[in-house]
């Protein structure tokens, strides 16, 4: 008998059958990756579609269109420490830079990189802030920048920081309900479209003398208006820089340099804008002097004091100046009643000088008077801020009050301080203004919350994981006893 009739063939039906089921499942897969390759390849608007029903990954025709357009190499970094990442803001970011090949998209954790953050100057940035950079310049937007708080019955909106201050008092006492708006798509474009202007309002603020330094609150919201601002010493005798639209002198606490006066002088004579700011004790500074004479301006010694109480506040020398309507570098100050504070102030003389006119903008009663070395002067209206404009051009703006930009003013007049600040210096120089559409927020339904990585880790975990692990065991099991039956 042949031994070979009772041997089973190598491949029967069955084994044939399981062959080819292997064969076509590796012909499924390798489909599957070289399909996955290839989307992969595509770009990132055409696969991340927006499926949330309130169109928060939407970007709008007016950032699309723009965007494209634009020919500067941008650098968007994604500021955030691994596992805190904003999903949602992070797939909208992909989104919006898969716009134009120009634009590189980079992720920098600060732990990792803790130098990052000081080459731009920034503190304090929240995770998943953005900083937007060209060959031009650069704009730093932290996170809760792209956030307001908006009610609708009242048509007034909150930043974020308004907001957590605020908010809980207007949903307790009044009954307001606000609703978290997001601004992703119009907040990027707006960035965008500062770093690649060809020019912008360039403040330059005088240093080497003791100056004092902005607040947080001024130089935060001076760049959300769109002013560049850097710092300059003019010790060496470099000219000002060709691109500065107004030289900011702080607060001195010493006198400028003879040299330094000639410098601002010919930039002034070419028609530059200055913005002083002065202390008491400024009439002992004799170069500072000499350029202010040139608008027949000077400062008096003592400090000022408001002799009517009904001007001045827990001390007659912090006083609520007379802001004048007829000036439009404070008019918006005086007609919408926004309060100012001034400390720490002596008064300005103005002295009829031909081809200038003076302006004075912030006065005090008649019954204010001056203290020099203990003794009262003569009472009367003094100047404590001036406008002064020459025929050329050139324009002085004086504040002879040494707190006008502390940050306890501007705190305790709500803002109103950084109000006359930011009028002045928009009266001097412009700030840098959109051209494009309104870009509509997008209305949150659910509260503002972050959903970090570790969230979605965790949620990824047990969905990949965990329940399918949990579903295939069960059915391996159901095996094991259908085999033993």
């Amino acid at each position: 008998m042949n031994n070979n009739m009772n041997k089973k063939p190598l491949f029967d039906r069955r084994g044939k059958s399981g062959t080819y089921a292997v064969v076509i499942s590796l012909i499924l897969l390798a489909v599957l990756i070289v399909v996955n390759m290839l989307v992969g390849s595509l770009p990132t608007k055409l696969t991340m579609i927006d499926t949330s029903g309130t169109g928060k990954f939407d970007i709008s025709g007016t950032s699309q269109s723009f965007v494209a357009g634009v020919k500067d190499k941008i650098t968007i970094y994604y500021v955030c420490t691994d596992g805190y990442e904003d999903s949602d803001f992070k797939t909208f970011l992909d989104r919006y830079a898969s716009l134009n090949s120009k634009i590189t998209l980079k992720r920098v954790d600060p732990t990792r990189d803790p130098s990052f953050l000081e080459k731009y100057q920034t503190e304090g940035l929240n995770e998943n802030s953005v900083i937007i950079e060209t060959e031009k310049r650069v704009k730093v937007i932290d996170y809760y920048d792209f956030f307001l708080f908006y009610n609708a019955d009242i048509n007034y909106s909150m930043s974020y920081d308004e907001y957590a201050s605020y908010g809980s008092m207007y949903e307790s006492y009044y009954g307001y309900k606000f609703t978290p708006v997001q601004y992703f798509d119009s907040v990027l474009t707006l960035g965008i479209e500062y770093v690649c202007a060809e020019t912008v309002p360039s403040m330059y603020l005088l240093s080497g003398h003791g100056e004092a330094e902005f607040p947080e609150v001024v130089t935060k919201n001076l760049d959300s208006f769109g002013f560049r601002y850097d710092s300059i010493n003019l010790a060496l005798g470099d000219p000002v820089p060709s691109d500065c639209t107004c030289v900011v002198i702080n607060t001195p606490a010493s006198d400028i340099t003879a040299l330094e006066a000639a410098t601002l002088s010919n930039y002034l004579a070419s028609g530059g804008n200055i913005l002083l700011i002065t202390a008491n004790g400024a009439d002992q500074f004799k170069n500072l002097a000499s350029v202010v004479a040139e608008f027949g301006l000077s400062a008096e010694a003592g400090t000022v004091y408001e002799g009517s109480s009904g001007a001045y506040i827990q001390s007659p020398a912090v006083i609520y100046p007379t802001v004048s309507e007829s000036h439009n570098s404070v008019a918006y100050i005086a007609q919408n009643d926004i309060p100012v504070l001034l400390s720490n102030s002596h008064a300005i003389r103005v002295a009829e000088t031909s081809g200038v006119t003076a302006t004075p903008v912030f006065t005090t009663t008649d019954k204010a008077y001056s203290v020099i070395g203990g003794q009262n002067g003569e009472a009367g209206v003094k100047n404590l801020g001036v406008v002064a404009e020459k025929e050329n051009g050139a324009t002085l703006c004086w504040v002879a009050s040494g707190g006008f930009l502390s940050d306890s003013l501007i705190t305790y007049t709500n803002g109103g301080n950084f109000y006359a600040f930011y009028s002045t210096m928009n009266y001097l120089t412009g700030n840098f203004t959109s051209s494009l559409p309104e870009i509509p927020g997008v209305e949150l339904s659910e509260t503002l919350i972050t959903t970090t990585a570790i969230d979605a880790n965790i949620w990824g975990t047990i969905l990949i994981f965990i329940i399918p692990g949990a579903v295939l065991g069960g059915g391996i099991l159901y095996w094991v006893r259908r085999r033993r039956r």
